[in-house]
């Protein structure tokens, strides 16, 4: 699952090769902490490879924050670029993602606990 969530996050965040590599750790420890939140004991093809992309889209919107401190804001003539604007997307995504996932999650909404008397 691990290659399913480096081949998306490669796609979203647009890097490749020695950068990929070098923020692989965060795909695997974003992929860890989306499977330590799963309430299924196996899941479903379909639901694996929506694990991987809630994994991909929280690892870019936590190297959107990381890289959120590099030039904030830039225009060009008609063109405005911000980072505030990515670290929004980014979490706009993880969000649609975990909404996605909450059928074998415990992302948002509520969550009921068992009591064995």
């Amino acid at each position: 699952m691990l290659k399913n969530v480096l081949k998306r996050f490669s796609v979203i965040s647009g890097l490749t090769g020695e950068e990929l590599s070098k923020w692989s750790f965060l795909c695997t420890e974003c992929l860890n902490y989306v499977l330590e939140h799963t309430i299924r004991e196996e899941l479903s093809d379909s639901q694996q490879e929506r694990c991987a992309c809630l994994a991909a889209s929280i690892a870019y919107y936590k190297l959107a924050l990381y890289d959120s401190d590099k030039v904030s804001s830039f225009t060009a003539g008609d063109i405005h670029i911000s980072q505030e604007q990515s670290v929004l997307r980014a979490e706009k995504m993880m969000n649609c993602e975990m909404e996605q996932c909450r059928d074998f999650t415990d992302f948002g909404g509520p969550c009921f606990m068992g009591v064995t008397i």
